[in-house]
């Protein structure tokens, strides 16, 4: 049981800092400083953290899977995520009106 609470750490601490660095990429190439470092400075901690799990516990490939799982799903959802709140994606609509009609 203790065992798999480990696999979930490291599986949940990856989603976590995988997502968070697809937002703290968007905010580095929008120029948002601020944002984007406070972002990267929770982003190590739990990546430290989840990578510290799995080095201390080389010898089990559950560690390994649960970390490589965590960073695929973490891609998908940090994707996900960043669609729905939309940092990425800016519209413009112009409309022009025309001082002149047409014969």
């Amino acid at each position: 049981m203790n065992q798999v609470l480990g696999y979930l750490l490291i599986f949940i601490a990856r989603i976590s800092d995988v997502s968070l660095a697809t937002m703290r990429t968007l905010m580095v190439v929008q120029g948002r400083r601020k944002q984007a470092a406070i972002i990267g400075f929770f982003e190590v901690i739990i990546y430290v953290t989840a990578l510290g799990k799995v080095v201390s516990g080389l010898n089990d490939m559950g560690n390994l899977i649960a970390y490589a799982f965590g960073f695929a799903c973490g891609n998908y959802i940090g994707i996900f995520v960043e669609e729905k709140i939309a940092l990425g994606n800016l519209t413009a609509q112009v409309i022009l009106k025309s001082s002149k009609t047409k014969s």
